[in-house]
């Protein structure tokens, strides 16, 4: 955080005014309020106080306490001590922010600690590097009929006045291969009918030490070679999805088989229930068809017999039951 005096910046403050500027992850956290979708839930009554606390926030250390007193939080963010310890416990109960109370070592009292948890971090964008370190991805914009604006990834950043696949940005950036020489690679990858991602995914732990001239000789040979790694990819991403289908009929399968041995199961235990439901004269009648059908020469007598007469029973249809039964 800097300021600028005013003799400084051409006369565009008066001399009683001081300007301060803070780093620009501080901007692009406070931009996140009302662009990413947790953020966006809070309250706007509590926003001048969470943009104080941003403001106080170590870039380098998103994760170590704020220590600012009560009173000093609440002339900032023009509040009154009530309004603000109302915001804190909101901010606090939303999971925004953390409070602990530490003993000050030596001296009476407590100190009062104020932490970003790690849900707002992210949000805040606090764990991604300065938005200078970032590669400028290239964007389309994008007004519906609503007059909602929308931007769209392109896959491509720019690098100076040139752009390139944000998957191959790492050639120039670590790789210190020229952009004109990315072009080249990626024109003699088309001509053997791949792409140049496709043959950097084949040889990428061969090549994860190469640098500069070394690097672009070894993905020329790889371009130029017997193999066509695009190919491979395609087989692969084929067999993959042979593989994924057999599993999935294979889950579907198992599936219907055990719908239909519920199904049984089911239709057993109602048949028992029905049976379990025919009175004496019923069940005689039905015995004595039962009796007429079967081998005389079988033991159709005692606990044996019970048993055959109950599985018959129970092979039977429920309208033949209850057509009997009648």
């Amino acid at each position: 955080m800097t300021s600028v005096n005013p003799a400084d910046d051409g006369g565009r403050t008066s001399k009683f005014e001081s300007v301060v500027i803070y780093p620009s992850m501080i901007a692009r956290a406070i931009t996140m309020l009302d662009e990413d979708p947790f953020l966006r839930t809070l309250p706007y009554c509590v926003w001048p106080t969470l943009v104080r606390l941003i403001k106080k926030i170590d870039v380098n250390q998103p994760k170590k306490p704020i220590f600012a007193s009560r009173a000093t939080l609440a002339h900032e963010a023009q509040s009154s001590l009530q309004n603000l310890n109302r915001q804190l416990k909101m901010l606090e109960d939303m999971g925004i922010i953390e409070r602990s109370q530490k003993a000050r070592q030596g001296l009476r009292g407590s100190v009062s600690e104020i932490t970003l948890t790690g849900k707002a971090i992210r949000a805040l964008r606090f764990d991604l590097p300065a938005p200078h370190e970032l590669k400028p991805t290239i964007r389309t914009r994008k007004v519906s009929e609503k007059g909602i604006v929308t931007y769209e990834d392109t896959g491509l950043v720019r690098i100076g006045a040139n752009k390139l696949p944000a998957e191959l940005e790492f050639l120039v950036s670590t790789g210190e291969i020229k952009c004109s020489a990315v072009f080249k690679l990626m024109a003699l990858a088309k001509s053997s009918g791949q792409r140049l991602s496709d043959v950097i995914e084949g040889v990428k732990e061969k090549i994860s030490s190469m640098r500069g001239g070394r690097l672009y000789a070894y993905l020329q040979a790889a371009c130029k070679g017997y193999r066509n790694f695009s190919q491979e990819k395609e087989i692969a991403k084929r067999d993959m999805e042979k593989e994924a289908k057999l599993a999935s009929e294979l889950e579907r399968s198992r599936r219907a088989e055990i719908r239909r041995a519920q199904e049984i199961a089911e239709q057993s235990r109602q048949k028992s229930e029905l049976i379990k439901s025919l009175n004496n004269d019923h069940l005689d009648r039905l015995r004595k068809i039962w009796f007429e059908m079967k081998d005389k020469t079988e033991n159709l007598m005692g606990r044996a017999g019970e048993l055959l007469f109950k599985g018959w029973l129970r092979g039977k249809e429920k309208e033949f039951l209850l057509g009997e039964c009648r």
